[in-house]
Formats: structure tokens, sequence, C-alpha cells
């Protein structure tokens, strides 16, 4: 280790750091020590860039992964035949304390859109950053974003290297947290992962295998097959098998079936944003001014003429069936017109759900159908060019794989022979929403539902301002009917001394549950609600037990990481190894005991998933 080091001491590193504008791309070439970290190459740049932007403010990329500050250049860019080694810089619209180079991003161009700060960031004047430690952040993109590093490193013939702690946690952690995001959305977890050791244990052919070479020079961040007729070799094979799983859950590419829903006012917006992505495409190849985003009308056009008189028909067809069902349950079993007060109630109960029903906000077909019009030929107006492609994004090389560098943006090619990587969100930032196993959810992954869920109020064929309130607030305080109760006994309450405590449920809960979900289930609304909070129940329950493989046995713990001498040897030091007492000291804690009963039989199905 000391030879490795005093050797790393006393070579330079040669850097070339792109700068990506709307205009160009600003190049900056220089050379440091071997033993300069991330942040001491920050404050360099910020000595001797134009503009001189704040060390706070920037953001270096290497392959795609965002740089840590303490990271030293010398073992990352420990990379054999290869001269000068190429960095992406981002730079924050406020990080720039002199006038910034043209075309690059400004605080003046983005006045209206200034994204909040974050409730837990420290703003300090100037270049006064402020020392503190990083949160303990739970980040389940962090592990799939080492591993998918780890995986480019080694299709590419390059060491392996171990990346300091992210957020200020070992990788073990953050792995965990991928595991329980995995178990949280009921997904297999891919099998591959588990191999994540041979990566560091496969002897490297060198000259063997694919070759790959840098595309234009570096300028744009991808890079293109140099010679295809040889076969790949098995560490190859094992990089393209962990690429194949964890390259779509950092792709920001969105299926068309996600895009597509049967909500008119996401159609809408997704409309206008389309268009406008094709009038930046448009400017950035033109090297025109980028028009300012359009104001998104969350309004959706009417819908006119036989669709709409459709849509009213079965709206209120079916909640005047279910009045009438509601009505009749009542009047057979409860007799209302026996007494004159309960007969009273009754008759005013229906009169109120009939307002309700009549009063329901509708939309004027030939007015909403003129609007939806006007602000149709406005938008297309406002964005007439064809698309064009964006340049420097993904694109194929000769026969095979494209593999896209760094960057802070979004945008994947795909190449003829299978795996791409372009600009890829690195460290779970700008915009990590965990999506599992496809494109942010797609191809049998989970959907976040709250984006895709459909606001209040702008069900197809209406819009305005939720109808029905106070039936739906009483539906959603009858769906959670039992629920605390049978928490307390799934789950658990956590004592101050330690440990968990179960509330046993006997027959008289089971037989009340029983009537409750008789009569409340004749409407709809109220299984929905039911279920969905179930499912996450369910969830937080495989969380807490673990998960169940489907002959009813204990999944077996995934092994460390990157805690081992071969990583470290891979990198030439141990020291930076994660298989540290960090490491060590965050441990998964151990699983509570399992309730008894017909309530353990439950926790037991939950935990395989058959539910």
């Amino acid at each position: 280790m000391t030879d490795t080091s005093s050797t790393i001491g006393q070579r330079d590193v040669k850097l070339a750091i792109v700068l990506v504008t709307s205009q160009d791309h600003l190049r900056f070439e220089t050379s440091v020590p071997a033993t300069t970290t991330v942040l001491g190459l920050k404050e360099l740049l910020f000595k001797t860039l134009a503009g001189r932007p704040y060390p706070s403010g920037q953001t270096l990329t290497h392959l795609g992964r965002n740089l840590e500050n303490s990271e030293v250049l010398g073992q990352l860019l420990n990379i054999p035949k290869v001269d000068v080694h190429t960095l992406y810089i981002t730079l924050q619209t406020h990080a720039w304390t002199e006038r910034a180079p043209q075309g690059a991003p400004t605080s003046h161009a983005s006045t209206s859109h200034t994204a909040a700060p974050h409730p837990h960031q420290l703003m300090t004047p100037g270049d006064m950053r402020a020392r503190v430690d990083p949160r303990n952040e739970r980040a389940p993109l962090a592990y799939i974003h080492w591993l998918h590093y780890n995986a480019l490193r080694a299709l590419l013939g390059y060491p392996t290297y171990t990346i300091p702690n992210p957020a200020g946690r070992a990788m073990e952690a953050h792995k965990q947290d991928t595991l329980n995001f995995y178990a949280w959305s009921n997904v297999k977890w891919p099998s591959v992962f588990d191999r994540e050791q041979e990566l560091y244990t496969i002897p490297r052919e060198v000259g063997e295998g694919v070759q790959y070479a840098d595309y234009d020079g570096s300028v744009k961040p991808m890079m293109k097959l140099q010679a295809a007729s040889n076969p790949p070799t098995q560490l190859q094979k094992l990089a393209l098998d962990i690429m194949a799983f964890t390259f779509p859950l950092l792709s920001v590419e969105i299926s068309p079936a996600q895009l597509d829903s049967v909500n008119p006012r996401n159609r809408y917006r997704k409309a206008k944003i389309d268009a406008y992505m094709q009038a930046v495409h448009h400017a950035w190849a033109n090297n025109l001014p980028v028009p300012p985003p359009p104001a998104v009308d969350d309004r959706p056009a009417a819908v006119a003429g036989a669709a709409a008189n459709r849509q009213i028909i079965v709206r209120v067809g079916v909640d005047a069936f279910l009045l009438v069902l509601r009505a009749s349950m009542v009047y057979w079993f409860l007799k209302p017109f026996t007494r004159t007060l309960t007969g009273v109630a009754y008759v005013g109960w229906i009169v109120y759900e009939l307002y309700q029903l009549w009063a329901r906000p509708q939309a004027n077909p030939a007015q909403g159908a003129a609007a939806g019009q006007g602000q149709q030929r406005a938008a297309a107006a406002a964005v007439a060019p064809a698309a064009v492609p964006v340049p420097g994004g993904g694109g194929a090389g000769p026969g095979g794989i494209v593999i896209g560098g760094a960057g802070a943006g979004g945008g994947a090619g795909a190449g003829a022979a299978g795996v791409a990587q372009n600009n890829i969100p690195a460290n779970g930032a700008a915009g990590a929403v965990v999506a599992m196993p496809g494109a942010n959810g797609a191809a049998g992954g989970v959907v976040n539902r709250a984006e895709n869920a459909v606001p209040a109020g702008n069900a197809p064929g209406g819009a305005g301002p939720d109808r029905g309130g106070n039936l739906n607030n009483l539906l959603h305080r009858c769906a959670r009917i039992g629920l605390e109760a049978e928490a307390r006994a799934s789950i658990g309450t956590v004592q101050p001394e330690g440990g968990r405590t179960h509330t046993k449920l006997g027959w008289r809960h089971r037989i009340m549950m029983f009537f409750v979900m008789l009569v409340l289930t004749v409407h709809p609304q109220y299984w929905t609600e039911r279920q969905q909070l179930l499912r996450e129940r369910e969830r937080e329950l495989r969380v807490l037990y673990g998960t169940l493989r489907e002959d009813g046995e204990e999944r077996e713990e995934a092994p460390p990481v990157n805690g081992t001498a071969a990583a470290g040897a891979a990198n030439g030091t141990q020291d930076t190894a994660n298989g540290t007492s960090q490491e060590k000291s965050e441990k998964p804690a151990p699983k509570p005991p399992l309730p008894g009963g017909f309530v353990g039989e439950y926790v037991h199905r939950a935990r395989r998933g058959v539910l």
C-alpha cells in the first residue's frame, strides 16, 4: 500500500474539463497532482475558469457518476493507456461570481422557475461553505449507481474502483435500502446483483474481448466499439448482465405506456411539454435562443358531442343506481317510515344525494370545445418547428454498443448490440425516482402512484372541484375501520425499553369486520380505498419481517458489497475500501418476533406475496 501511494503521489493526472452550454462545448485542460481531491480540483477551477464559479455550485461527473468531494483523482483515474481523462462539469445558476461564458445558464434566465432551497440546505454567502457532516439519507439508487459504475469500468477494461461512502453511509447500508425497496415494491430481486464480487475476482484478460475507444475525442459523452470481432470475455458478459438491470433503473426515458393516461388533463399537459421539447431541440441544433417554457394550463379540453353525452350518462347512471341500491337496503332493513323522525331523515338524505348528483360541476360542451381548440392552436403556434435530435445525444456506434459517458442531463441511445448509458443522473440526484425494474417503472416495475394519480375533480369529461366531498370523506373514514387495531396486532408497538408488543385480536374483531365489510362493500369506492391501504400494510410487513421464497423459507442475506481485500488490490489501495469499521457498525437490525395465531398466518402470506 505504501509503494502504491508513493507511486500515485509522484505522477500528475492530465484532465480535460468539459462544460456543455447551449452555444458550444467549452474545454479546459489542466494537470494536477495525483493526490489532489475532487474538492481541491473544484477550488482550482474556481481560481482559473472564466466566471469563477464557486466550488459549492460545481458538480464533476465521470462515466455518468457525480464525484464525491473526498475522492482522490489518482485513485479514481488509475486507468492504464489513457493520457488525458475527461471530466464533465455542471454548474448551478447561482455559482457564477463574475460574468458567465456565453451560453452558460445563469440565474437571470430562470428567475420565475427558481427552485426553493432544501429545508436542510445551509445557505452561506459567497464561498463560505458550511462544513457539516452529510445527512444519513436513505438513497436506494446509490447502490445501483455503484454497481452500474463498476460494471461499466469492467466492460471498458478499467480496474474496479471502490467509491467512498456516498452521503456519509456505508455502501452495505445503501444496498440494504435497495433490498428493502424491492421488498416494499413486491419486485423480485435480480440474482445477478448477488454476483457483484465477481467484478473483483474474475481475472482481467488484457487485450482480449471487445474493445472501446473515445468517440469524437471525448467531446461528446459516448464511446463506441473499436474491435467487435472478438467475443466478449467472461468479465464483460457479467458486466453486460448487470447493466441490463441497472441501466433501465437509471435511465430517464419513460415508456409510452407510462405517459398514456385516461385523464385529459395529463394528456393535454404531455402534448404541450412534448411540443416545447421539440422547440428546444430545434433551437439547440440551429444555435438559436432557447424559448421560454410555456405556461402549462391545467384545465383539460372539454369533450363535446356524443362522447360527452356518453360520459354524462355513465356518471349519472352509475351514481343513481348506487343511490337506489343504498336507499333500498336502508328501507328494507331499517324500516325508516315506522317513525316520523326517521322517515323525515330518510327523505332528507335522499334529497341531499339527489342534489349532489344534480349540482355536480359539468362542462359546457360547446364552450369547452371552443376553448380547447383555441388552447391547442396557441400551443401549436408557439412550438411550430419539427423535432430535431439533440446534438451530442446517444447514438449507435458501428456494429454495437454505445456507452454514454458523463453528463448531468437525460437521454439514452441504444446500439444494435444491446446496452447504452447516456447522461444518467448520478448518485440518485436530479429526480431520482426509484423505479423497478424498467425505465422509471416500465417493464413490470413500480410506477409512482403520486405522479400518476388522477387529481380530484379531473375525471374524464369533467373539471372543477371534487364532487361529493362529504361522501368521499365518509368513505375514507370507513375504509380505515379496524386498520389501527390490525396494525397493532401484525406490526406491533415499539416499547421504550426495546422490543415490540403485539395486540391479540379475537373473534369479536373478526365478526365485527365481517358485517362492516358486508354492508360497506356495496359502494365500490370503499373497497378500492380499503384494498390500497391493505397493499401498503403488506409492503410494510415485508420490509419489517423480510420476504420469503416461494417455498416459504427465509430469503438469504446478500454478502457484503465491497469490503474485501480484492477490492483494495484492484484499486491499488486498501484504505479506501468500504469494508471498514463504519460498514460493520451499520448492520441491519434483527427482525422482530412474529405474532401468533391467525395474525401470524396473515403475516406469513404477506411475506410470501400471495395475497
